[in-house]
């Protein structure tokens, strides 16, 4: 841990000389060729002796997922271990009691080793990711360039918020040859809670990152066995949801859609609502009670196997599986809308898209946004033998087990190489380039002005024993 720790206050250091504004500059980025449950690969002493461990988590709303890496080559990942842990009564994210909780769990679940990385997951509500076209002005302007085009369409306040970029690619627009940019925005504040949380218990971050790039990064180490054509990604949330488009191992475009699981649910909730009572009830007869919310999300979350099946009296208990979804189709329809006109304005060729969403995998779903699109659908289940390059532990867990974790095991995946680091960003990684070149530039000095010194003394020698 000493060595991230000394990284870590020079970063800080840096910050500090940097004053308010956002650390953003170019990055030229290269891609490499209720309980607890686990799932454990033992690897031989020899495969991890000495190498780095890189352990992800993802701090969600009712648990804590974890999941333990080593890197074995440039191009190969293995599977240690993974945990998830569902949160004690009364801890929750910020209570007093769970940085102890945090504390314990992660010191246990890294163990003895003595290099490790820790990655941990921001919600990606909190990291805003544009796709800009810029002029193709020389790279020195380039950072200037992306923080006037990134105001211009979303204003923000430079000394809240941190802004970092990289350059994907040179595009052409209208015949004008342009840079393709990744710009993200974070606000700095979000970025020192979760910081200072684990700097408290003694476990300092290595990098904070968010789940389009955690996704990104099963790509670009072939977790994930990815086609010639590009990949969707879609998420969909309880109060909004997200599509993102990988090419070649890299995000390059993304949207948010302003509606999720709780559109469905009010469209179930209209649908279970009784007749106007005006135009059935009898004189003197009691109307009966509205359909609440929460009576319409247990209705439609008892779709998905193995969850809590409805009894009766309740709303719905009456409804056919078909009937139940048919009732949220126009919801979901109209995310599916959305969608296609996010893959128009793509307008490159996609060979999938993988669904999930807060609801857990449901199949239907997933065949339907598939059907709408046109697309083969999947789950992106980054456990399924089919699905891995390496087939860690493959088959352990239940399928909405082993998606829960694809966050976890995207950020144990990562690497300032190739993945976005709100701790270690562009301008951070040019100043420590600039520091290594001065400390390189003073050893070479002290070599030279050694090599001299010897030759002086011996040639001193010499001259003395000429003379005996």
């Amino acid at each position: 841990m000493s060595e991230i720790t000394s990284t870590e206050k020079l970063l800080d250091l840096i910050r500090k000389k940097k004053g308010a504004l956002p650390p953003s500059a170019l990055k030229l980025k290269t891609s490499p060729s209720g309980g607890r449950k686990r799932m454990r690969l033992s690897l031989p002493a020899r495969r991890t002796a000495g190498k780095s461990i890189h352990v992800g988590v993802d701090i969600g709303h009712d648990s804590l997922r974890m999941v333990k890496t080593v890197r074995i080559s440039d191009t190969r990942w293995d599977l240690i271990d993974q945990k998830t842990l569902a949160f004690p009564p009364q801890v929750r994210p910020r209570t007093p009691d769970f940085s102890e909780f945090l504390k314990t769990e992660l010191k246990q679940f890294c163990g003895a080793y003595r290099k490790i990385q820790i990655w941990a997951i921001m919600p990606a509500a909190n990291v805003n990711v544009r796709h800009l076209r810029i002029p193709k002005v020389p790279k020195n302007q380039i950072e200037n360039t992306v923080f006037w085009v990134l105001k211009k369409e979303t204003p923000f306040n430079e000394k809240e918020t941190l802004l970092d970029f990289d350059v994907l690619e040179e595009v052409l627009d209208q015949g004008a040859p342009k840079w393709l940019v990744m710009a993200y925005t974070a606000p700095i504040a979000e970025i020192e809670v979760l910081k200072s949380l684990f700097s408290k218990i003694g476990m300092p971050l290595t990098g904070i990152s968010t789940v389009p790039f955690a996704v990104q990064n099963l790509l670009r180490t072939c977790w994930i066995q990815e086609s010639d054509d590009a990949i969707a990604n879609l998420f969909i949330g309880n109060d909004f949801s997200r599509i993102d488009f990988y090419s070649k191992g890299k995000l390059v475009m993304t949207r948010g859609i302003k509606a999720g699981i709780n559109s469905m649910i009010e469209a179930l909730q209209e649908a279970l609502a009784p007749p106007d009572p005006r135009n059935t009830l009898s004189e003197g007869e009691e109307p009966p009670p509205e359909i609440s919310l929460a009576q319409a999300r247990k209705c439609l979350f008892s779709l998905i196997p193995g969850a809590r099946t409805l009894t009766e009296g309740d709303p719905g208990y009456d409804l056919t599986e078909e009937q139940k979804f048919q009732a949220v189709l126009p919801a979901l329809d109209r995310i599916i809308r959305q969608v296609e006109r996010t893959l128009e304005q793509y307008n490159k060729p996609v060979s999938r898209i993988f669904v999930t969403s807060a609801l857990g995998v449901y199949p239907p779903l997933i065949r339907h946004v598939g059907e709408e699109l046109d697309l083969e659908s999947g789950p992106l289940d980054p456990f399924e033998p089919g699905q891995t390059c390496f087939d860690p532990a493959a088959g352990n867990g239940t399928i909405d087990e082993r998606i829960a974790l694809t966050p976890a095991l995207g950020m144990a995946l990562s690497d300032n190489a190739y993945t976005p680091n709100l701790l270690f960003t562009a301008g951070d990684e040019r100043q420590l380039d600039r520091i290594s070149w001065f400390n390189r530039g003073i050893i070479a000095a002290l070599v030279v002005a050694t090599v001299i010194t010897a030759g002086f003394f011996f040639y001193q020698l010499g001259i003395v024993n000429n003379k005996n």
